[in-house]
């Protein structure tokens, strides 16, 4: 609907002219009704419409106007969707909790997503996983996160009707532990992504209709040496040998 907002605007705000015919005394005569930027010497025909000269500038602005807002909408809507990483703190000391955020950017119609993160184990230790609410997840534990790979994880959108475009979608949110100083990595893998929309595959079944994905660069978060180590020993030891 946005993108015909500027032919909207157009319709109503442009002057215009209008010619009618109308019956009078048993005769026709022609007759213009005209919104104030026009009178009958100023006025031509052009299919049942008549612009007033003094119009056709504030035409030609409109028009550029509602071309300008279809362009801009559809360019938006043309981005690939993006998943992203994002942290509650970009710095952190080590025993420290921080917690990142998995969402999707520009997307229409994500109803299945699927995911998983590898990250480095010697500096953050994945302590719990928690979908969003508009998403429901189908995997529970992390054997392999001692590793530093956790499980893909299948997520369905709870309102199978709700397809409009979204600026942006959260999926999953995941707290880990600092553990060691360095930079901690974390990186998006095995993303997939369907919408409600079927189509016949190769085998003749109906399947549901990919949605283009991509993977934002991977994040990383600085972890410090933590803890306030002020050891102060006073030891005032005098020994008197002779």
């Amino acid at each position: 609907m946005n993108q015909f907002m500027g032919l909207m605007i157009l319709w109503q705000v442009v002057p215009y002219v209008v010619y009618q015919k109308r019956t009078i005394g048993g005769g026709q005569r022609k007759q213009y009704r005209s919104t104030g930027m026009a009178s009958n010497g100023q006025a031509k025909r052009k299919g049942g419409i008549f612009l007033a000269k003094k119009a056709w500038p504030a035409l030609l602005l409109w028009i550029a106007i509602g071309l300008a807002l279809f362009a801009a909408v559809a360019s938006a809507r043309a981005e690939t969707a993006e998943a992203v990483l994002t942290a509650s703190k970009d710095k952190v000391k080590a025993g420290d909790a921080v917690t990142v955020t998995v969402a999707v950017k520009r997307v229409t119609d994500l109803y299945g997503v699927q995911f998983a993160l590898s990250y480095d184990p010697e500096k953050l230790e994945l302590l719990s996983s928690k979908a969003s609410d508009a998403y429901s997840h189908f995997q529970n534990g992390c054997e392999s996160c001692e590793e530093g790979e956790t499980p893909i994880y299948p997520l369905l959108r709870k309102k199978m009707a709700d397809i409009g475009y979204k600026a942006r979608v959260p999926l999953m949110t995941f707290v880990f532990e600092a553990k060691e100083e360095g930079d901690a990595r974390i990186e998006l893998r095995s993303l997939k992504g369907v919408s409600t929309e079927t189509y016949a595959n190769e085998a003749g079944y109906n399947d549901l209709v990919p949605v283009a994905l991509q993977a934002s660069e991977p994040l990383t978060i600085e972890v410090k040496q933590g803890g306030n180590g002020n050891g102060n020993g006073n030891g005032n030891g005098k020994g008197n040998g002779k």
